[in-house]
């Protein structure tokens, strides 16, 4: 079964405490994506502690409010290993 995930210490987060000083030029870009001004999608890479997970969390938590969808049902969050995992019990059992 999916479940809904959020890492524990990423629980409070949202865009509305992200740091964006190092990150201001972003801004705009991730709100055109939350907005859907724009037809792509974010790469988001850098080292551990510069913000990824809460940058996207709180565009997660956005995105949900904006389109008012139920959070578990409509869309979920998932790390990377975990999303890799549910692919292979999918093509491995069939199931979910």
């Amino acid at each position: 079964m999916i479940e809904f995930w959020i890492p524990e210490s990423h629980y409070k987060v949202s865009l509305d405490n992200f740091d964006w000083t190092k990150f201001s030029k972003l801004k705009p870009v991730i709100w055109d994506v939350l907005e859907e001004r724009v037809n792509y999608g974010l790469f988001l890479f850098g080292d551990p502690g510069v913000g990824k997970t809460h940058l996207l969390v709180g565009m997660f938590r956005e995105y949900a409010e904006i389109k008012k969808l139920v959070v578990g049902v409509d869309v979920m969050y998932f790390t990377w290993s975990n999303l890799v995992n549910e692919v292979a019990d999918v093509l491995n059992y069939g199931k979910i």
